[in-house]
């Protein structure tokens, strides 16, 4: 081979050899003609739902206490009936005015307690990487089962005793 000629392959590049060139610089020109073209679109984090999660946390608090209210008036209830006739006294009054202030006060450790066990079932569901997009937008469902559960023990219990 002359020194000219060993130059002229030198130069060539892999690309531009006869084998390798036409075929795949062909199929890309007509892969690129054929696929669509698509403006890129960034992706964007999903914010938080704070809407959904202020809902969760009202529906979850008013269940709490109201349900920590009814059970107070039960055991009300419960103390007068075991008690003789002649000392029952007056009948209890509605549940409807038992939603005051000061009833809210008095249940004050059974609402919390009903709500801590939500908030506790709550970040569980939230723990878990699967259940973690949705517990953001529907917590008041752990939230209700977990204060439900609490409220329903505290029932369990006045049926006991």
């Amino acid at each position: 081979m002359t020194r000219s000629h060993r130059q002229g392959l030198a130069s060539r590049t892999p690309r531009d050899t006869a084998a390798n060139a036409p075929l795949w610089r062909d199929a890309i020109e007509i892969e690129s003609e054929l696929r669509p073209t698509v403006a890129k679109l960034e992706a964007k984090k999903p914010g938080i739902p704070y809407l959904s999660l202020a809902f969760s946390v009202v529906l979850v608090a008013a269940v709490s206490v109201g349900g920590a209210i009814v059970l107070y008036r039960r055991g009300l209830e419960l103390a007068r009936m075991a008690r003789a006739p002649q000392l029952r006294g007056e009948p209890i009054v509605a549940l409807a005015q038992f939603f005051r202030p000061r009833m809210v006060q008095v249940t004050w450790q059974n609402s919390a307690t009903a709500f801590g066990c939500a908030l506790l079932l709550w970040l569980l569901f939230f723990a878990i990487p699967r259940t973690r997009r949705a517990s953001l937008w529907v917590a008041f469902v752990p939230g209700l089962i977990g204060a439900g559960g609490w409220l329903y023990y505290l029932y369990w219990l006045q049926l006991q005793g």
